[in-house]
C-alpha cells in the first residue's frame, strides 16, 4: 500500500511515476541460457501512473475528488492554419475522454463559437484530471483558458496522434472527422505507454459525447450557468457553498457520480420531473426506511470501479511481476468481497420493494421483481469455486482446478516426507534422542532439526548431517535429503501460486458474462442513492418547504412563474451558519395579469442577483 500512497503524492504534485517490478525468480534466473551466475534477477516496468490513468483504489482515494470520474482527455483542433492565439478565433475540435476506472470512453466533434463557450462547458462539466495536448494543434488562447479553470487539469505534451491506432480502426467508425480520430488515437497510444491498453479497452464502452439538448430529455447547462449559479463550485473554486454540495447526501461513490450528472443535466419534461418528485414525497413519508437504506448502502465499496478491476484481472493468464506474500489470495478475497457487496446491494433494492404496497412509478422500475435475487445465482455459480475465509486465505475449491489440486497434493506429500525424514534421522543417527525432543525450526533455513547438544553425534559427516546454527544447549542440523525436499517444496509452492493466475482469469471471465445485468443493478442502486439524497435535501431546514407544481406548457399561452416567499437553499444555509436570516423573495410572472418580463433595478450590492439565482435554481 505504501507504494501507491507515495506514488499518489508524486502524481498529485504533477509528476508521472513508473513501477519497476521483479519479473523472474532466482530459480528461473539460474535456468536462463547464457546468463552469468552472478547476474541479477530480471526487472521490467509493470505500471505507470499519471493524473489521468489512476486505477488503484488507494491512489484514487488520495486524488482531489475521489468519488468523481478520473478523466483523461485529448483535444485536437481541426483548423491548423488559423492559430494566432486570439480568443475570438472560431475553431472546431475533436475530443476524446476516458475514465480508466470504469473503461468508459466518450468522443465527439464540435463546432465552437468565438467565445469558446462549448469548450469551457465540456471542461467544467467533465473536469478532466489530465489533458493531452500538442503544441502544433492547441491554440495559445485555449492554453490560457485551461489554466484559468477553477480546477485546471495536468497538461501533458503528447506527440503520438496517429489516427490509424484510434477510433476508426478499432471500432469501424471511419466516418468520424480526422480530429476525432486523432484525439482517440492519442488516448489509446497514451494508454499503451501507461501499460493499461488491454485492461481498459478489452471491456470498454464507447459513447458519443453530447452537449446538445435538442434530442434529450434534459437541459445541459453551459459554462456560464454552471459558474454564475455556482452549480458545481462556488466563486472561489471550492465545493463548499455550491448547489452540488447542498444536494449531495449520497452515501455511495457511484451515487455521487450520478448525482453530478443530474445536476449538470436537469430534467425539463413535466412527466419526468413529477415522477421524480413522487419518489421524493414517498421517501419523506418513510424516514425509518430511508435511514436503514442509507446505513446499509453507506457500507458498500465502489462496486462500479471494483467490477471493472475484476474484469481487467481476468486478462492476466500468467504471472508477470514476482509478488511476495499472499497477493494472489488477496485478489480472490477482493472478488469475494465484491460478490458479498453485490448481494448486499440486491438486498437494498429488495428492501425498497418491501417498503410499501404501491410504489411510485419511477421507484417501481428501479426494483423489478424479475431482477431481484439474481445475484444469488452468481454466488452459487462462482462462489462455490472458492474455499477459505479472510482469516485463513482463499484458494480454489477441490476439483475446480486440477493443476492446483495436483500441486496442493504434492506439497502435502513432501511435508509428510519431511516428517518421516525427521523420524528416520532421530531413530538412526541421534542416539538417546526422544521424538518429542527433536523438532523442525526455521531460523537460518526453512527446515532445520533442533535437538539437545547431548543428542548430536560427534562425527556428523559420517551420519550425513551438518550444523546449520546453534543456540544455548541446542544444535540445529541439516541433511542433504532435507535440503532437496525443501527445494522441491518451495518449487512446488511457486508452481501452485502460478496456478492461481489462470484460475482467477477463468473465474473473472465467467463473472464478466453477467456484466450487463450487474451494471444495470449498480445503475439502479445509484439512482436510488440519488433519490435518497434529494429526499434528505428536501427536509425542512430553516423554514418551510413545498413541492413545486410544474405546469404543462400546452395548457397556458404564456410562461408562468409564481414563486411565493422563495428562498435560495444554499445561501440560506450559509447565512444560518452565521446566525443570520435569509430575506424571502416573491416573484410573479405571467400570473394574475402580471407581466412576463421584469426589470430589476437598484444600487450595486443591493441584492439584484438574488431573485435571479432563486428563479434559475
Amino acid at each position: 500500500v505504501s507504494l501507491y500512497e507515495y506514488s499518489s503524492i508524486l502524481v498529485n504534485a504533477g509528476y508521472r511515476t513508473v513501477v519497476v517490478e521483479q519479473v523472474e525468480r532466482v530459480g528461473e534466473m539460474n535456468k536462463g541460457q547464457g546468463r552469468k551466475s552472478d547476474a541479477v534477477v530480471k526487472r521490467e516496468a509493470c505500471q505507470a501512473h499519471s493524473a489521468g490513468t489512476l486505477t488503484h483504489e488507494v491512489m484514487l482515494k488520495k486524488s482531489p475528488s475521489p468519488a468523481q470520474p478520473n478523466y483523461l482527455m485529448a483535444l485536437w483542433f481541426g483548423d491548423a492554419s488559423a492559430h494566432p492565439g486570439s480568443l475570438g478565433e472560431r475553431l472546431s475540435f475533436g475530443c476524446c475522454v476516458v475514465d480508466c476506472t470504469t473503461s468508459t470512453f466518450k468522443y465527439g466533434w464540435f463546432e465552437d463559437k468565438p467565445d469558446r463557450q462549448l469548450l469551457r462547458t465540456i471542461l467544467i462539466t467533465l473536469q478532466p484530471r489530465e489533458l493531452l495536448a500538442d503544441k502544433k494543434s492547441i491554440p495559445t488562447a485555449v492554453h490560457r483558458l485551461v489554466q484559468s479553470l477553477a480546477v485546471p487539469p495536468t497538461v501533458t505534451q503528447w506527440q503520438h496522434w496517429d489516427p490509424g491506432t484510434g477510433l476508426s480502426s478499432k471500432h469501424g467508425n471511419e466516418d468520424e472527422p480526422l480530429p476525432v480520430q486523432r484525439a482517440c488515437g492519442a488516448v489509446l497510444a497514451y494508454l499503451r505507454q501507461a501499460m493499461l491498453y488491454e485492461a481498459v479497452t478489452s471491456f470498454a464502452t464507447w459513447e458519443r459525447l453530447s452537449t446538445s439538448d435538442a434530442s434529450s430529455t434534459g437541459l445541459i447547462l453551459d459554462a456560464n450557468a454552471l459558474e454564475q449559479l455556482e452549480v458545481l463550485r462556488n466563486t472561489d473554486g471550492k465545493l463548499e457553498g455550491s448547489l452540488l454540495e447542498h444536494l449531495d447526501h449520497t452515501v455511495t461513490p457511484f451515487g455521487k457520480r450520478m448525482l453530478r450528472q443530474w445536476v449538470c443535466c436537469p430534467m425539463r419534461r413535466k412527466v419526468d420531473i413529477d415522477r421524480r418528485l413522487d419518489v421524493v414525497d414517498w421517501l419523506l413519508e418513510r424516514g425509518e426506511l430511508v435511514s436503514e437504506l442509507r446505513s446499509k448502502m453507506g457500507k458498500l465499496p465502489d462496486i462500479e470501479r471494483r467490477q471493472n478491476r475484476v474484469f481487467a484481472l481476468g486478462l492476466q493468464m500468467e504471472r508477470k511481476a514476482v509478488l511476495y506474500g499472499e497477493v494472489e489470495s488477496s485478489r480472490i478475497a477482493q472478488f469475494m468481497e465484491l460478490l458479498a457487496a453485490l448481494k448486499e446491494a440486491d438486498d437494498c433494492l429488495a428492501k425498497v420493494r418491501d417498503g410499501g404496497d404501491k410504489l411510485p412509478a419511477l421507484l417501481n422500475g428501479l426494483v423489478p421483481v424479475g431482477e431481484l435475487g439474481h445475484v444469488d445465482g452468481i454466488l452459487d455459480e462462482l462462489g462455490s469455486r472458492v474455499q477459505g475465509s479472510e482469516v485463513t486465505g482463499y484458494s480454489p475449491s477441490p476439483g475446480c482446478y486440477p493443476a492446483y489440486d495436483e500441486a496442493r497434493s504434492k506439497i502435502a506429500s513432501i511435508k509428510s516426507d519431511l516428517q518421516e525424514e525427521l523420524k528416520k534421522i532421530c531413530n538412526e543417527h541421534l542416539k538417546g534422542c526422544k521424538m518429542q525432543e527433536a523438532k523442525f525450526v526455521s531460523v537460518k533455513y526453512r527446515y532445520e532439526i533442533e535437538v539437545p547438544e547431548r543428542c548430536a553425534p560427534r562425527n556428523l559427516e559420517e551420519h550425513g548431517l551438518e550444523v546449520s546454527s546453534t543456540r544455548k544447549g541446542f544444535v540445529r542440523l541439516l541433511s542433504q535429503e532435507i535440503r532437496e525436499m525443501t527445494d522441491e517444496l518451495e518449487k512446488t509452492e511457486e508452481q501452485m501460486k502460478d496456478c492461481l493466475y489462470p484460475f482467477m482469469a477463468q473465474l473473472f471471465k465467467d463473472f464478466h458474462k453477467h456484466t450487463v445485468r450487474l451494471q444495470d443493478m449498480v445503475q439502479r442502486l445509484a439512482t436510488l442513492d440519488c433519490l435518497l439524497s434529494l429526499s434528505e435535501a428536501s427536509r425542512p431546514g430553516s423554514g418551510p418547504m413545498c413541492r413545486p407544481e410544474i405546469l404543462d406548457s400546452a395548457d397556458f399561452p404564456v410562461p408562468i412563474l409564481d414563486l411565493q416567499d422563495g428562498r435560495h437553499p444554499v445561501q440560506e444555509a450559509v447565512l444560518a451558519r452565521s446566525g443570520r436570516e435569509f430575506v424571502a423573495n416573491t416573484v410573479e410572472m405571467g400570473v394574475h395579469a402580471s407581466p412576463t418580463t421584469l426589470l430589476v433595478t437598484g444600487p450595486n450590492m443591493g441584492g439584484k442577483s438574488c431573485p435571479y439565482r432563486i428563479m434559475s435554481i
